[in-house]
């Protein structure tokens, strides 16, 4: 069957190649943040990992917010690095029993109610502080307190720190998978409420082309520093004392917002 082509004009072609050169310069930066596998790492390179939490946010491939944000700053740095993301109870493993040196995405303090992580822990310059609410369902008013949910079909991850909390107010906890059904069951009002943390909570959101829902942010239920958590050895404090400053300066910078802004958020 004969196709009939439509020829370009030049300005459609120097379009088309500039996509494509964003395409492979995209396709580099992937490159750069992930070895093929760990033998292809250099010795010397510092191992860092961090955890799957979703759509838009960090996947096992090394797209979201997360991964965008580390590799921004590690690109600047001149270090050698492997970045690897696993489930997260994986890579709280590799941490713990030091097969990497650092993990991203915590602080040591959360670290530490994990598990016993040692005592030689040492934190980068921070990212942002993360902090927790409550979402409630569309058409649904934001609470005043927690007594708020009495009654009420709260979402929460398996290992939450709300379950206590909520449990205390007679609110009915369901666990849900992950954070990607635990807002798709909230649009749907098969829950009256989750639990969410900023700017996490807003690129579900974005990712499922929904509108957030409301929150009290006068009701904070728990914060938390974003950084890198390391093991502290000669080759860790040089990793951070060379990355510091570079946090630093790119927590002020255009750059961060854009990269915010381009996953639906912004910070608390």
């Amino acid at each position: 069957m004969a196709v009939c082509r439509t020829a370009r004009s030049p300005a459609a072609i120097l379009k088309g190649r500039k996509m494509l050169i964003a395409r492979l310069l995209i396709a580099a930066a992937s490159l750069l943040l992930f070895s093929a596998n760990p033998e292809e790492s250099r010795a010397d390179a510092v191992k860092i990992v961090s955890m799957e939490i979703g759509a838009g946010l960090q996947t096992a491939s090394g797209e979201g917010l997360y991964a965008e944000i580390l590799s921004a700053v590690l690109r600047q740095s001149g270090q050698q690095y492997d970045y690897r993301v696993y489930p997260f109870k994986r890579a709280m493993r590799f941490f713990f029993e030091r097969e990497a040196d650092c993990i991203w995405a915590l602080d040591s303090a959360l670290v530490a109610t994990f598990g016993d992580a040692g005592t030689d822990l040492i934190d980068s310059e921070i990212f942002f502080v993360s902090k927790q609410y409550i979402f409630m369902a569309p058409g649904t008013p934001a609470i005043l307190s927690l007594g708020d949910l009495a009654g009420k079909r709260v979402g929460i991850l398996n290992g939450s720190n709300l379950e206590g909390m909520l449990r205390d107010v007679s609110a009915d906890v369901l666990y849900v998978a992950d954070q990607d059904t635990k807002v798709r069951m909230l649009m749907n009002k098969r829950l009256d409420a989750i639990g969410g943390w900023l700017p996490d909570i807003l690129t579900s959101f974005h990712v499922q082309g929904a509108a957030p829902t409301s929150f009290n942010p006068t009701v904070v239920l728990g914060s938390s520093n974003v950084g890198i958590v390391c093991h502290a050895s000669p080759h860790t404090l040089l990793f951070l004392e060379a990355i510091n400053p570079i946090i630093k300066t790119f927590v002020r910078s255009r750059d961060f917002k854009v990269i915010l802004r381009s996953h639906g958020t912004k910070l608390p």
